[in-house]
């Protein structure tokens, strides 16, 4: 096969030819830029954004005794949920009162003591609030309903609406 082009040209095409190729070669560099500066965009937020200190310095008396609070209640978080691989009824029971409760009641805390004290039954405490008393009795009576409570106990003081609203309840149960 011949050449048809004319030698004069052909140092016009070799020049266009270089050309496209580092056109080609500088788009392809921008394109490689661009998906690196993509791909390290989290890498530098995360190492440029400000520090937050997990270890908070207590300032006040009053911020030592609510840390002093949050201890204590995660203590008794701890307390309870430790004993739920040793007997999974406690979930189960713990579950039965967390779902019963309106929408009216706060729990803001519970305790359990084993069944090992009280002739084979479990007592869980529960603290909280209530709106009103008619939603507090209507807890109890959800509660009372279930099989797997022996006795639910509230004081009168918290039905009859003496207690600011707040109330202790005792239920208990073979868990």
């Amino acid at each position: 096969m011949s050449n048809v082009l004319p030698p004069e040209y052909h140092a016009d095409v070799r020049a266009a030819t270089r050309s496209s190729f580092a056109l080609l070669v500088a788009s392809s560099l921008a394109v490689i830029l661009a998906v690196v500066l993509i791909v390290s965009m989290p890498a530098y937020f995360a190492a440029t954004a400000p520090r937050i200190s997990v270890v908070e310095t207590a300032t006040t008396t009053q911020d030592i005794a609510t840390m002093k609070k949050e201890l204590a209640s995660d203590q008794q978080v701890l307390t309870l949920f430790s004993a739920l691989p040793h007997n999974p009824s406690i979930a189960i029971a713990l579950g039965t009162l967390l779902r019963e409760k309106p929408k009216s009641i706060t729990i803001l805390s519970v305790s359990y003591t084993s069944a090992s004290n009280k002739k084979g039954k479990g007592v869980l405490q529960v603290s909280g609030t209530a709106k009103s008393r008619e939603a507090l009795g209507a807890y109890r009576a959800a509660l009372i309903k279930k099989q797997m409570f022996d006795a639910v106990s509230i004081p009168i003081g918290a039905l009859v609406g003496t207690d600011a609203n707040t109330f202790d309840l005792s239920v208990t149960g073979t868990f």
